[in-house]
């Protein structure tokens, strides 16, 4: 069994590479979410 400090210097590592990717998907997330509004509008505007 791993302890608790063990766990979360793993997680800290996996967050700092994760950390570009993690931007990455919020951009993607973001554009897509946007994409999703205007496309309502575009709908709502028909």
């Amino acid at each position: 069994m791993s302890t608790n400090k063990e766990l979360e210097k793993i997680l800290e590592e996996a967050k700092k590479v994760d950390e570009e990717r993690w931007e990455k998907l919020k951009l993607i997330l973001e554009d897509h979410k946007n994409k999703k509004v205007s496309d309502q509008k575009k709908k709502e505007g028909n």
